[in-house]
């Protein structure tokens, strides 16, 4: 063959090998784009959270919760007729935690951890429930000072606390007549 004839073939085969060389980069850049967005297609989208409830539903008056705190830290002694009706309250409960009176406007629990009485208040009437979980106490037998202590505290129930936000009312959570 003649030097022409060679030079041809060369450039015709580097050409080809180039044209080769970059049909195989183009189909495997377009193979890996498709992996690429086939796999995100499988990964979560990110969402955010949305944001914690920062508002209380009720307003618990700090004072009396402070006080409630106070009463727990440092007991005072109950008469032996209020310890007596105060064992006779809670020795069904074979010393655990439980329900001791439940009516639609309150429920009285016993925890026994803490050696406490509490009332989660049932009703939106807040002051009857309180009222009527109070005149409960004095029907066993228990004398109003032994009620304030107890201790004895009230919490809201949480449907009845939805019920009432907004209304701006201060939840104190200690009896009404106890200082």
């Amino acid at each position: 063959m003649n030097e022409y004839s060679k030079r041809q073939k060369i450039i015709i085969l580097t050409v080809g090998i180039i044209i080769l060389f970059g049909t195989i980069g183009v189909i495997t850049f377009l193979f890996l784009s498709n992996i690429n967005n086939k796999t995100q297609s499988y990964l979560p989208t990110p969402t955010t959270k949305p944001a914690l409830r920062t508002v209380p539903l009720v307003i618990y008056n700090s004072s009396k919760s402070n006080e409630l705190l106070k009463k727990l830290e440092n007991r005072q002694a109950l008469t032996q007729n209020d310890t007596s009706i105060r064992q006779k309250l809670i020795s069904p409960l074979n010393g655990q935690s439980g329900d001791i009176q439940l009516t639609n406007d309150y429920d009285i629990q016993y925890l026994s951890s803490p050696d406490q009485f509490q009332v989660e208040i049932l009703s939106t009437n807040i002051s009857l429930a309180k009222q009527e979980a109070v005149n409960w106490f004095i029907a066993q037998g228990m004398s109003q000072d032994g009620i304030c202590k107890l201790p004895l505290s009230f919490f809201m129930n949480h449907s009845v606390a939805q019920q009432l936000q907004g209304k701006n009312i201060t939840f104190n959570p200690l009896p009404d007549n106890c200082n």
